[in-house]
């Protein structure tokens, strides 16, 4: 099970996608090392990988995937979700934005931030976690910005939604490099109602 919150009028996973297999049941590739992800990004087969390869880090903060794992026809969002969109994100910053009193601290885990941890409140429920990102520019400089960055693929548009540690003003949707790794949130939809009850 995916745990959810309603904000507004969405109910967001409350942790990143942590999921080997395609929702139709096809395993998505596991790139571990540099060469691997390379490899199937120039493939454009999706790929999924811990942060610098630690199962500990997979365990706090989900799994990273490629855009192609977010691309894919086969659907990465487990049934009865779906990945979230430009749209979802663009609401998500609305609905903490001024007036609101909100803003990114109520949508910040309130652990593993290096700076902003104490401040942040997590009062949406949202719980942003720092899982940093994969940036595959050699075998050397092939992670960065774990417990300062969280970063989430969008469903479509090669984008991707950032949340940074030392400032609390929203971002905007922006473009991806296609050899990154990132999390992934997913909306559960609205008619689902779990294994039980769909």
């Amino acid at each position: 099970d995916i745990s959810t919150i309603r904000i507004d009028a969405l109910d967001w996973a409350t942790v990143n996608l942590d999921v080997t297999r395609y929702r139709n049941g096809d395993l998505i590739e596991h790139a571990i090392t540099h060469a691997d992800w390379t490899t199937a990004n120039a493939a454009e087969r999706g790929a999924w990988c811990y942060y610098d390869n630690d199962f500990d880090n997979g365990v706090t903060y989900g799994k990273l995937y490629n855009k192609w794992a977010v691309e894919d026809s086969r659907n990465l969002a487990p049934y009865g979700f779906d990945l979230a969109t430009e749209a979802n994100y663009t609401a998500l910053t609305t609905y903490i934005s001024p007036p609101s009193s909100l803003g990114v601290a109520s949508i910040k885990s309130t652990s593993y931030w290096t700076i902003t941890s104490s401040i942040s409140n997590n009062r949406t429920g949202f719980n942003a976690l720092p899982s940093g990102e994969r940036i595959a520019t050699s075998s050397v400089v092939d992670f960065q910005n774990l417990n300062t960055y969280a970063e989430f693929w969008i469903k479509g548009v090669s984008k991707y939604y950032q949340i940074l540690d030392n400032t609390d003003i929203p971002t905007t949707p922006t473009a991806a490099n296609n050899l990154s790794g990132k999390a992934v949130r997913v909306i559960k939809n609205s008619d689902f109602k779990g294994w039980q009850g769909d």
